[in-house]
């Protein structure tokens, strides 16, 4: 289940790996690899959030261009 903090949505390496349709050792290995970034809450849990996964998944920044002239 996700987590809100700050009107964020955080995943668990689960989650995302289900979200994805890998495996979570996979997802770990993204992680660690610095292609999906996380955030580590308490001693052990870390936590992928929303805008890190679009960002991974569209390969690139999530925000839009700025089109003022």
């Amino acid at each position: 289940m996700p987590i809100k903090i700050a009107d964020r949505t955080f995943y668990a390496p689960a989650e995302v790996a289900e979200l994805m349709h890998k495996t979570p050792g996979a997802v770990r290995y993204l992680m660690r690899s610095g292609k999906l970034k996380a955030h580590k809450f308490g001693p052990r849990k870390w936590y992928i959030s929303e805008d890190a996964l679009l960002e991974s998944v569209s390969g690139g920044t999530t925000k839009q261009p700025n089109n003022q002239g």
